[in-house]
């Protein structure tokens, strides 16, 4: 495959990200390995013969790794993400959590109790939730306040 097979599909005033390919400039290396620190073995005694390239990469774009990491930074920024914008879907599916929320659920008391846990082992998480209904309700100025999930 050759840099002149690879096109666009369309075009975009904000998404106008060069391919990979068109950063490309012979010569340009990405990164280097340091010099070995073993005895060099033949691939042939590593890997078999069938499992071998019979090509020498021709039509890998040539690029430095500041590049790649660019491009690709640049081109995840088409995507929705919870730092970009908010998923404004249905109560069943993905929604905003911001990463506060993700790094609470983490907590390893939380991300780590099974959901057939027996109470004795559960009553700090039991605890957050009381703790919640009764802020929540505070807050809001209602007699009470569920966190059963409504789907």
């Amino acid at each position: 495959m050759s840099s002149t097979d690879i096109t666009k599909v369309t075009s975009h005033i904000s998404h106008n990200e060069a391919l990979i390919f068109e950063r490309s400039q012979t010569g340009r290396i990405g990164y280097r390995l340091p010099p070995l620190d073993v005895d060099e073995t033949a691939i042939d005694e590593i890997v078999p013969k069938k499992f071998q390239r019979d090509d020498d990469l021709e039509g890998l774009p040539e690029v430095s790794e500041v590049d790649v990491i660019r491009h690709f930074i640049r081109m995840s920024t088409w995507n929705y993400s919870i730092d970009l914008g908010m998923y404004p879907l249905g109560s069943c599916t993905m929604k905003y959590n911001s990463r506060l929320n993700e790094k609470v659920a983490r907590i390893p008391g939380f991300a780590n109790l099974h959901p057939l846990a027996d109470e004795k082992e559960a009553q700090g998480a039991l605890q957050v939730i009381y703790e919640l209904q009764h802020h929540l309700a505070e807050i809001t100025g209602l007699p009470g306040v569920s966190l059963q999930p409504a789907a």
